[in-house]
């Protein structure tokens, strides 16, 4: 999995290369992607020019982009154990992603 600017993924499979559905804003460069299973995964980035932070999550199905943090982009991003995701960017801020048993609800808090 590999994702990149306006709200990209790809998926390489077998020697092919597959644009992944997404309702991540265009705005919205990924920078960072962990996947924890085939139905779960997590990309961190944001916008630039706005200086906003951007969580999206795989379902299996699509990339939505569940949080945005006024912190600037986010850069990097650990998956750690279960409940255990943490995303990081230039500002010096962390977010901690929370996901719930109820598919496709996810909050994150920031953290200084």
């Amino acid at each position: 999995m590999t994702v990149g600017a306006a709200g990209t993924a790809i998926r390489y499979q077998a020697g092919t290369a597959t644009l992944l559905p997404s309702t991540v804003p265009t705005s919205t460069t990924l920078l960072a992607v962990q996947m924890v299973s085939p139905t779960e995964g997590y990309a961190v980035g944001g916008n630039e020019h706005d200086r906003t932070g951007a969580i999206a999550q795989w379902d299996g199905t699509t990339w939505h982009q569940v949080v945005s943090t006024p912190f600037g982009p986010l850069r990097s991003l650990a998956i750690t154990g279960p409940g255990s995701r943490w995303a990081g960017g230039a500002s010096r801020k962390a977010s901690r992603v929370h996901t719930r048993s109820t598919p496709g609800v996810a909050s994150a808090i920031a953290m200084t």
